[in-house]
C-alpha cells in the first residue's frame, strides 16, 4: 500500500517560500558552510540567502578547498561579490597557484578587511596589489613566497594602517622595495626572512620605522655589521632574528647594545659570532630569550658573560665548545 500524503506537510510546503528566511536563520546556516560548499554545492536561493554571506567574518580558500575545487579568478570574484559590503575581517588565499591579479579585482569592495594572506600565490604580481590600495582598514598583510617586485610594494605603501607585514621569501624584491615599506610608519612586525637580494642598504630604509617591535632578518646572506648599525635605530625593537646571517660578527652585536627593550634575540648559525659578541649583548637587561645554536666560536667564557642576565630560555644546540663547566655559569637559566 502506498503511503498516504500528509495534509499538514503539504500545507507547509505550499505556504513556504525561500524569501521568508529570516536574517538570523540565514546567518546561522551560513556559519556551517565553507567557501567550497558555497561555490560548488549551494545555490543562491533568494536575496536574503545571498545577503547571508556578507555576514562571514573569515573567508578561507586555502583550507576549504583542499585541492578538491580549483581556486580560479572567477570563483574568487564570486565569493568577494557575495561578501561585498559585509563583515569579512580575514581572507586567506594561501597556496592558490591558479589565482592571478584579476582574481583580486573585486577585493577592493571588502571595506572591513583587516587580515589578508596571499602567500605562495606564485602568479600574483605587483599589478594585482593595486586592487588592495582601497583596503584602508587592513592591518595584517602576508605576501610570503610571492613574486612581488619593488613596484608592487609601491602599492602596499599606501596601506598606512598596516601593523604586520610578512614578506618571507620574496626574492624578486630589492633594497629599493624597502624604501616603499618605510612609509608604513605604523608597522609593529616585519618579516623579511629569506629575502636573498636585500642588503645593508635596505636596512637604512627600515631604520625609519620607529614603532617596529619585531624584525626577522633570518638568512640574509648580505647583511653585515654595517646593517646592524642601521637596526640599532629601532629603539622600540623587542624581537630580532638574525639566524643564518653569516656575515654578522661580534662587532655588529655591539651596535645592538642601545636596544634596551630587546627581549628576544636569535643569532643561531652565525659562524662569526663568539664570546665577545655575548659580552656585548650582556648589558641587555631585558633580554629573556637568547638563541646561539651552531655558533661554534662560543665557549664557556662566553657563557660567563651571560650569568648576570635573567634569561627565561637559552638555546645552545650545536655549540661544540661549550662544556659542563660553562653551563654552570647559566645554571639558573632554562637551557635547550
Amino acid at each position: 500500500m502506498l503511503p498516504q500524503p500528509n495534509p499538514k506537510r503539504q500545507a507547509c510546503e505550499q505556504s513556504f517560500s525561500w524569501d521568508q528566511l529570516s536574517a538570523p536563520l540565514c546567518s546561522t546556516i551560513h556559519g556551517y558552510l565553507s567557501v567550497r560548499e558555497y561555490i560548488a554545492r549551494v545555490p543562491v536561493v533568494c536575496k536574503q540567502w545571498r545577503n547571508g554571506f556578507a555576514r562571514w567574518h573569515t573567508v578561507d580558500f586555502s583550507k576549504s578547498f583542499a585541492r578538491a575545487v580549483e581556486v580560479t579568478d572567477t570563483r574568487v570574484a564570486a565569493v568577494f561579490r557575495a561578501c561585498e559590503g559585509g563583515q569579512v575581517r580575514s581572507v586567506r588565499l594561501r597556496r592558490c597557484p591558479t589565482l592571478t591579479d584579476e582574481g583580486l579585482r573585486c577585493m577592493s569592495n571588502l571595506m572591513n578587511l583587516q587580515q589578508l594572506d596571499l602567500s605562495d600565490c606564485n602568479k600574483l604580481t605587483g599589478t594585482g596589489l593595486q586592487h588592495t590600495t582601497a583596503l584602508t582598514t587592513l592591518r595584517q598583510l602576508t605576501l610570503s613566497w610571492c613574486p612581488i617586485t619593488d613596484e608592487g610594494l609601491q602599492h602596499v605603501s599606501s596601506l598606512t594602517g598596516l601593523k604586520v607585514l610578512n614578506l618571507i621569501g620574496c626574492r624578486t624584491m630589492t633594497d629599493a622595495g624597502l624604501e616603499h615599506v618605510s612609509f608604513l610608519t605604523q608597522l609593529l612586525q616585519l618579516n623579511l626572512a629569506d629575502c636573498l637580494r636585500l642588503t645593508d642598504k635596505g636596512l637604512r630604509h627600515i631604520s625609519e620605522l620607529s614603532r617596529l617591535q619585531q624584525l626577522n632578518l633570518s638568512r640574509w646572506r648580505k647583511a653585515t655589521d654595517v646593517g646592524l648599525y642601521q637596526v640599532s635605530a629601532l629603539s622600540s625593537l623587542q624581537l630580532l632574528n638574525l639566524s643564518g646571517c653569516v656575515s654578522v660578527t661580534d662587532s655588529g652585536l655591539k651596535h645592538l647594545q642601545v636596544l634596551s627593550k630587546l627581549q628576544d634575540l636569535n643569532v643561531s648559525e652565525c659562524p662569526n659570532v663568539g664570546d665577545l659578541g655575548l659580552q656585548h649583548i650582556s648589558i641587555l637587561v631585558n633580554l629573556r630569550k637568547l638563541t646561539v645554536s651552531d655558533c661554534r666560536k662560543v665557549t664557556d667564557s662566553g657563557l660567563k658573560h651571560l650569568s648576570a642576565l635573567n634569561l627565561e630560555r637559552l638555546t645552545l644546540t650545536g655549540c661544540a665548545k661549550v662544556t659542563k663547566n660553562g653551563l654552570k655559569y647559566v645554571s639558573g637559566q632554562v637551557i635547550q
